[in-house]
């Protein structure tokens, strides 16, 4: 009896009538397949069986949500039935922006003109000397001259010169020749305008902004300067490097009244925290450097007052002086 009763409730649970009626009507956003119900649970039915009721509940709001959508226009593709969302209502808060469309690069717009078409080419080519196919690009890839133990000497270049050092040093430039050409690409989607330090050259670079420079230029590499070497006598580029350091705003307790006993007792000791012979020197010094000057000005202004006052009289009174004389030494001998 008790197994013909379960049965019964089940076949009246699976035929339910479609059509659902609630104190409060729902709120449905189709866009997002979203039904929010804000209709009160049943107290007596939720302590009888918590899960039969959330259960009816969710069936009866999905119920709401399966009969708008077949409101919706469709469409048959492939022998089912698609029907096309409408905009959505509900905002929800995402983690980053939404991603802007990308500005075409210098060849992407080059090739968009000259009407060239980007046909794409296989990953592996056969090689004639191996036999064998190997990658385009890569490890292991065709015509792989690096693992070469020895070089041809061209006719026209030097026979001294190093030439797998030769061939490292163009394998770099053309690193830093995509690099830049990334940079530009970069600096001209975000309309010149890129974050960070200028890297435009000056005319007369003082030191700091060498340093500055030389400082990004090592950090400009893949473990952020981690393994690259300083030159001698380096410099560090000052407030370049310095990061702050603050302490956890939940930290361990004990630490915490550890600091403030420190700062409590360097309080109460009887310890100058300041050096008092120290001190003086520097006032001394300062008093000497304050007094030099301004003996150095008076000096120089008197210097100048002298000479811009009794300068030309003395020359007009020394050279009359000496005209009368000799004119009274001819008269004299006449």
């Amino acid at each position: 009896m008790e197994l013909e009763m379960q049965s019964v409730d089940e076949e009246k649970w699976k035929w339910r009538s479609v059509e659902v009626v609630k104190d409060v009507d729902v709120q449905l956003d189709v866009g997002n397949l979203l039904t929010f119900d804000p209709n009160a649970i049943d107290e007596d039915e939720f302590r009888e069986s918590a899960e039969d009721c959330l259960r009816n509940i969710a069936r009866d709001n999905a119920q709401l949500l399966v009969s708008q959508l077949w409101k919706l226009p469709s469409e048959l593709v492939d022998g089912v039935y698609v029907a096309k969302l409408p905009a959505t209502t509900t905002r929800f808060p995402r983690e980053k922006a939404i991603a802007q469309v990308k500005q075409p690069t210098k060849w992407e717009t080059f090739a968009k003109i000259k009407g060239i078409k980007k046909n794409r080419r296989s990953q592996m080519i056969w090689d004639e000397q191996l036999k064998e196919y190997r990658p385009r690009w890569g490890y292991k890839r065709i015509n792989d001259d690096t693992q070469d133990w020895i070089h041809e000497v061209p006719d026209h270049t030097d026979p001294f010169e190093d030439q797998f050092e030769k061939r490292a040093k163009a394998k770099k430039e053309r690193i830093a020749k995509n690099e830049l050409q990334h940079l530009r690409n970069i600096a001209r989607n975000m309309k010149g305008k890129v974050p960070g330090l200028s890297l435009m050259p000056v005319k007369n670079p003082d030191k700091e902004e060498l340093r500055s420079l030389q400082t990004v230029a090592r950090k400009s590499t893949a473990s952020l300067g981690k393994f690259t070497g300083s030159l001698p006598k380096e410099r560090a580029a000052k407030h370049l490097d310095r990061k702050r350091k603050f302490d956890a705003n939940f930290g361990d307790s004990e630490t915490e009244k550890k600091k403030a006993k420190k700062v409590f007792e360097r309080i109460k000791s009887s310890k100058t925290l300041v050096d008092a012979n120290r001190a003086a020197n520097l006032v001394q010094a300062e008093k000497e450097r304050a007094r030099s000057q301004k003996r150095r000005e008076d000096e120089e202004e008197g210097g100048n007052a002298r000479r811009s006052k009794h300068g030309n009289t003395k020359f007009r009174k020394s050279c009359s002086g000496r005209k009368r004389k000799s004119s009274l030494t001819e008269t004299q001998r006449r």
